[in-house]
């Protein structure tokens, strides 16, 4: 639906998540949607005085807690159940990605394994991009400090 609207207008949509601090959460509506206007029209500015349309959804504040077990714990794509398939940001996979990209990825997964399984072509998935140098020292970094606190909760 967008591509044929892009097409006809030349025009784009859009997509924005906020996620918090609590106080900014606690606004009305209204002035986070502005707010969020405002910053991508910062960001863009080809976009000053092009808005079209907004839809707003407030979500409850629930996100997967990874804490729980080890990712090899985790069910993968592939169960061990025939015809079972899962995806979603707490399913095991190779990529690096989280959450929303998370779900996406192990979602094309799991339809490239519903159509594999009843001899269909399947989806390429595009490779993710290696993190840049500092990214991957953060990312070491980050996993050495929880080993260590979990080390320490172990003990």
């Amino acid at each position: 639906m967008f591509r044929q609207w892009q097409e006809v207008t030349g025009g784009s949509v859009a997509e924005s998540h906020i996620y918090g601090p609590a106080e900014v959460l606690a606004q009305p509506d209204e002035a986070l949607v502005e707010q969020a206007v405002s910053d991508m029209e910062r960001m863009y500015p080809k976009l000053r005085g092009k808005l079209i349309h907004t839809t707003f959804q407030r979500n409850s504040a629930t996100h997967t807690l990874f804490s729980l077990g080890s990712i090899s714990e985790h069910l993968g794509v592939r169960t061990p159940w025939p015809g079972l398939f899962c995806c979603g940001d707490w399913v095991r996979h190779r990529t690096g990605a989280l959450f929303l990209e998370r779900a996406t990825v192990t979602g094309i997964e799991a339809a490239n394994a519903v159509l594999e399984a009843n001899n269909l072509p399947t989806f390429a998935l595009v490779p993710h991009q290696k993190p840049e140098p500092l990214a991957r020292l953060s990312q070491i970094y980050l996993r050495g400090m929880a080993n260590t606190i979990k080390g320490l909760r172990d003990e």
